[in-house]
C-alpha cells in the first residue's frame, strides 16, 4: 500500500461512516416523495386508510436510513 491510497482509504471509510452528501440532498427530497406515493398507492392495493399511512411511512423511513439523510436515531423518532 503506498502513501497516495491511504488518503483515498481515509475517505471512503468517512463517507461510508457518514453517508455521502449527494445521497443525503437527494434522500431528504426523495423520502416525503416516495412516502406520499405509496400512502396514494395504498389505496389502489386495497389497504386501509391507516395501512396506507404506515405504508407512506415505512417508504419515508427507509428511504432516510439508506441515504442517511436526517440521522438514524431521529429517523427512528419519525413514527412518533
Amino acid at each position: 500500500m503506498t502513501a497516495d491510497q491511504e488518503p483515498a482509504d481515509d475517505d471512503l471509510a468517512r463517507e461510508v461512516e457518514e453517508g455521502s452528501p449527494r445521497a443525503r440532498r437527494i434522500g431528504l427530497w426523495l423520502g416525503p416523495v416516495l412516502a406520499f406515493a405509496a400512502f396514494a398507492a395504498g389505496s389502489p392495493l386495497g389497504f386501509e386508510r391507516d395501512a396506507s399511512l404506515v405504508f407512506g411511512l415505512l417508504a419515508l423511513m427507509a428511504t432516510w436510513w439508506v441515504t442517511l439523510a436526517v440521522d438514524p436515531a431521529v429517523t427512528g423518532l419519525v413514527p412518533f
